[in-house]
């Protein structure tokens, strides 16, 4: 059996890592009182996940090689630079310098395959004079792109090796050895040797686990050292993206039609937008108003599909900010958030063709946990933890493999029992409070295999 221990899981018995996942900007999340993190435990009594954690430490070649299809080239008509991309839907972290002054720029992947990206998050001006040198990316129309995991705030240590990886001039994999020699804190700024080749500006400073703890920003004019923004400030700037937009106008949805409620994890809304709903300000295209509730770190995945025009979502914080946009193609439209705070959030649904009217259909789901994963060659599991204060509460948990290939899932319970367990997807309902176990496990650990795992209530 997967997990034949029937000891309790104390927490003197293992160490959790804060490890935030590709498709997720800050680690952990909640289910009502539920926590959730992901787990690597140096229990002698696990012994498969202490070797998972030695395999872990492998050599710089499958760091690279496991990494570097997620570090892109950046292309503008004025400059270009390197980036990473942090979640599978196309979230792309770079410098701040290599995107100024435009709105949208050509990111190219490894493969040279070209796709179009809008500036979403910029840090080069702050009007408390504290730049910095950090923009996020939005990639149009996609959702299953390789990512790049962070590492943790409090990571870094001086004299450590890292590697600095990079798209010079179009390059791929462009990649530089050397050590941190300096932490400078209150700046955010880590030295280390690793030569930032033209072009490397943007792409990621990685270590020994090929975790990002550092986006390359400059050579100084000092021979042999080189600059990056520490993961302690990449990971402030992601939580507080909403402080640092490019310029634009605030949109509004204007007319007389009041918001509408959706219940998140409900049955899809459907609706119609035509002359008579409101109108978009920056526009006039035809629009309309859902308001829902949503926790803090939970995340919301909002779907509009239409075949009669082309669909477009917005959604405001609750202070009527925006707060993120869709992407998606032209009969479906998509946003996958993170919820910063708690409170009610405000959807824009709208026609993206002034005066088109039409059918849709919205659906907005609610979970605790959405995190993208890999399982690479001989590496056969991952597992997470989440706590809940409370028993009796039911939750789905399910992981999708992007390879469709068949990813296997455990549930162990506080007291070591093994709750459940099955292909695909559990749903079932939590006997105690306490710490939970959720393993992910691969039928064929000799392939690489890259999946998305959710827990949400039901």
């Amino acid at each position: 059996m997967l997990f034949h221990q029937s000891s309790s899981i104390r927490k003197s018995s293992h160490r959790l890592i804060r490890l935030s996942l590709s498709g997720s900007l800050i680690a952990g999340g909640a289910i009502g009182a539920i926590a959730i993190h992901e787990i690597a435990f140096t229990n002698p009594n696990w012994p498969q996940a202490n070797r998972a954690l030695a395999q872990s430490n492998s050599g710089w070649e499958d760091v690279v090689s496991q990494v570097s299809p997620a570090v892109v080239s950046i292309e503008t008509d004025i400059s270009s630079g390197s980036g990473a991309i942090i979640s599978s839907e196309g979230l792309v972290l770079t410098n701040a310098h290599v995107v100024k002054d435009v709105k949208e720029v050509t990111v190219i992947l490894k493969d040279k395959t070209r796709l179009t990206a809008k500036v979403i998050a910029w840090g080069g001006t702050r009007k408390d004079g504290k730049d910095i040198d950090l923009a996020l990316l939005q990639i149009q129309g996609q959702h299953n792109l390789p990512t790049i995991r962070l590492g943790s705030i409090g990571s870094v240590r001086v004299g450590q090796e890292v590697i600095a990886i990079g798209s010079p001039d179009f390059f791929p994999d462009t990649v530089t050895k050397g050590i941190v020699s300096h932490l400078d804190s209150a700046r955010g700024i880590i030295q280390a040797d690793a030569q930032i080749n033209p072009g490397n500006s943007g792409g990621p400073l990685l270590n020994s686990q090929g975790e990002l703890i550092g986006i390359n920003t400059s050579k100084p004019e000092v021979s042999g050292i080189s600059l990056a923004i520490s993961v302690d400030r990449v990971q402030y700037f992601l939580a507080h993206q909403e402080l640092y937009p490019p310029e634009r106008a605030q949109v509004r949805c204007l007319g007389s039609q009041s918001p509408q409620q959706i219940i998140p994890n409900g049955a899809a809304v459907n609706g119609r937008l035509s002359s008579n709903d409101n109108t978009l300000s920056s526009n006039k295209s035809f629009c309309n108003l859902y308001t829902f509730t949503a926790k803090a770190d939970h995340w919301i995945a909002i779907t509009m599909a239409s075949v009669e025009f082309h669909p477009s979502l917005l959604l405001l914080n609750p202070n009527g900010r925006q707060l993120t946009l869709g992407s998606g193609n032209a009969n479906d439209d998509r946003i996958n958030q993170e919820i910063p705070q708690d409170g009610t959030y405000t959807i824009i649904a709208i026609s993206d063709q002034p005066g088109k009217s039409g059918d849709y259909s919205l659906l907005v789901e609610d979970f605790a946990l959405r995190k993208t994963g890999t399982l690479n060659p001989n590496e056969s599991f991952r597992d997470f933890s989440f706590t809940t204060g409370k028993a009796g509460q039911s939750i789905r948990i399910a992981v999708k493999s992007n390879q469709e290939s068949t990813l296997n899932l455990s549930l162990v319970g506080p007291n070591g029992q093994l709750i459940s367990k099955g292909a695909g997807e559990l749903v079932t309902k939590l006997p105690d409070a306490g710490l939970y176990v959720v393993r992910v496990s691969a039928s064929n650990p000799q392939k690489q295999d890259q999946f998305e795992i959710t827990i949400r209530e039901q």
